[in-house]
């Protein structure tokens, strides 16, 4: 169906440009970049997963058309939030000063695709093809031949799209190629906007291989209970720590999907791979899927108990991107709990009983952490003027309160390693137990510290983030590996 979005365009003199060709654009996979389908129906699944399943079911029983017909009643779309091809833009809003009609063509639903005009304010009509929505091939086809006869418009679209031959000209997106090269490849007069192809790099942020560091808190058991020199252990603590690793990538890119809508409202988190278009759900999904597999694979060569640990990790982190993120401040205690399970995994990939002890350390101290990251986002979004925080169950007037909270908790996980020292427990497993006692001095001087850098708005969304790259805090660090040595 054609949506009429303008009067048909006018020279200066008053008369119509009719010698000038429509330029045709299509959305999917030229003006827009991502999946809006799919990215609506993970933003579904975070707020109503069961509604999310029924329009699963009726994508496999009754269609794609159906899939977005019921993704389009139950969804806010907002066009604004999407990420665009700029440098298309640019052009398209050079050929509409030109006098040039243009015209977008899309398989999305009628509504949305009406919301895209008006947002942009670019195009004259709407070419909607409902009958193929979620196809692989482009909508344009059967659309374009409906309403133009061959060679009377111009296209915009991807180089693979097989509506180029429908087309006088045009402009073609390619990926990954050298504008030379690319444009050598695509002869008859069109140009060329060459697309970043998603690199090592972008994935390397996707998939968040800087937060591996946390999961060398599966050492933790290790170094506590003395036993670092036993290469038994190391090995299966290795094996652990990169089947964590695996699950945790895999567990953030679906924090991704399921928080798209709010990490694009987010001044940083609208930069990663996902939110930016950098990637495509289909590509991002099936690489989830492939970690969540090597993982397990890796997990069941330990003992059993490392799989239960595991499992109980991956349904908090699915159960945190769901809900518990909403819920304040359970989700800060949820972010201390799967802390802990990386030490207790530990455990239970070397065979070593769990310590109250650690546990009740480890417990504290995360608190604190998870505290410290929510300060950090309720600041930086008071100073940007929001009263709420998009998607987490915070007021931008409780991080006075947080703080508290946070500051609270660090100090007590001293407290906790102090009574740890004086206890029977220490006195066995170390020679010279009274060193230790530096440690406390270190531990409330970082968390102190960080504390301090938080409420100045230094500090980074993340903790970890933070600590890998402050010098004092390696230096720290080092000061700490040096006491145990001495001990």
């Amino acid at each position: 169906m054609v949506i009429p979005m303008t009067a048909q365009v006018s020279d200066e003199a008053g008369t119509e440009s009719s010698g000038d060709r429509p330029v045709c654009v299509e959305a999917e996979g030229a003006l827009i970049r991502g999946n809006p389908l799919w990215e609506s129906w993970f933003s579904l699944l975070r707020q109503r997963p069961g509604a999310a399943m029924v329009a699963l079911t009726r994508r496999i029983l009754r269609g794609s058309a159906a899939f977005a017909a019921e993704l389009s009643a139950r969804v806010s779309f907002d066009a604004a939030q999407l990420p665009y091809e700029q440098a298309l833009l640019g052009r398209l809003r050079q050929a509409k000063t030109q006098g040039r009609s243009l015209a977008l063509v899309t398989r999305l639903p009628r509504a949305w695709a009406a919301r895209i005009a008006s947002h942009l304010e670019l195009f004259d009509a709407v070419l909607v093809d409902e009958d193929s929505h979620g196809r692989r091939s482009s909508p344009t086809c059967s659309t374009l031949d409906a309403h133009y006869a061959p060679k009377s418009f111009d296209y915009v679209g991807d180089a693979g799209s097989p509506s180029w031959p429908l087309a006088h000209s045009g402009i073609v997106l390619v990926s990954g190629e050298s504008a030379v090269r690319a444009e050598q490849r695509n002869p008859s007069g069109r140009e060329v906007i060459v697309r970043d192809r998603p690199t090592g790099r972008i994935w390397a942020r996707q998939l968040r291989l800087h937060q591996w560091i946390k999961n060398l808190l599966i050492y933790v058991p290790l170094v506590a209970g003395r036993q670092v020199a036993n290469l038994h252990m190391d090995a299966a603590a290795t094996v652990a720590f990169v089947a964590f690793g695996l699950v945790a990538s895999a567990n953030y890119i679906l924090n991704d999907l399921l928080d798209l809508p709010y990490d694009r409202k987010h001044p940083t988190k609208r930069h990663r791979p996902l939110a930016a278009g950098l990637l495509s759900v289909p590509s991002a999904t099936a690489v989830m899927a492939a970690l969540f597999t090597l993982g397990a694979l890796l997990a069941v060569s330990l003992p059993i108990e490392y799989s239960q640990v595991l499992v109980l990790y991956l349904i908090g982190t699915v159960a945190y991107s769901l809900f518990l993120k909403r819920s304040a401040p359970l989700d800060a205690f949820a972010l201390a709990g799967l802390y802990t399970l990386r030490v207790l995994a530990g455990n239970a990939a070397t065979g070593l009983p769990p310590s109250f002890w650690l546990l009740a350390f480890s417990i504290f101290l995360f608190l604190s952490l998870a505290m410290a990251k929510r300060h950090a986002e309720l600041l930086r979004l008071g100073e940007q003027g929001e009263s709420v925080s998009r998607g987490l169950g915070y007021l931008t007037a409780d991080r006075e309160m947080v703080s508290q909270l946070g500051v609270g908790a660090g100090y007590i996980s001293v407290l906790v390693l102090a009574l740890y020292l004086n206890s029977p427990e220490a006195a066995l497993l170390y020679r010279r137990p009274g060193i230790l006692w530096v440690l406390c001095v270190l531990l409330l001087y970082w968390i102190t510290r960080l504390w301090l850098v938080a409420h100045r708005g230094q500090l980074d969304d993340d903790p970890v983030v933070f600590a890998m790259r402050d010098r004092i805090s390696r230096i720290v660090a080092l000061a700490v590996a040096l006491l145990l040595m001495l001990a």
